[in-house]
């Protein structure tokens, strides 16, 4: 994914989806939300930090 932090829009339209289905996705695995929320993850938040971002890949790919 690089260093560099990426709008949640972006990361969506890398999967195909809209951002409303990733953020679907996300409640929809426990362990993805949890594993968000210890690194600070913020549901109103515009951009996925390079942490974030590692955790996505790992749950869901892009």
């Amino acid at each position: 994914m690089g260093e560099k932090a990426m709008s949640k829009s972006q990361y969506a339209a890398n999967l195909g989806v809209t951002t409303n289905t990733v953020i679907n996705w996300i409640d929809g695995n426990k362990k993805l939300t949890r594993a968000l929320k210890e690194i600070g993850w913020n549901v109103n938040s515009k951009t996925w930090r390079p942490a974030q971002l590692a955790i996505l890949q790992k749950y869901l790919g892009g």
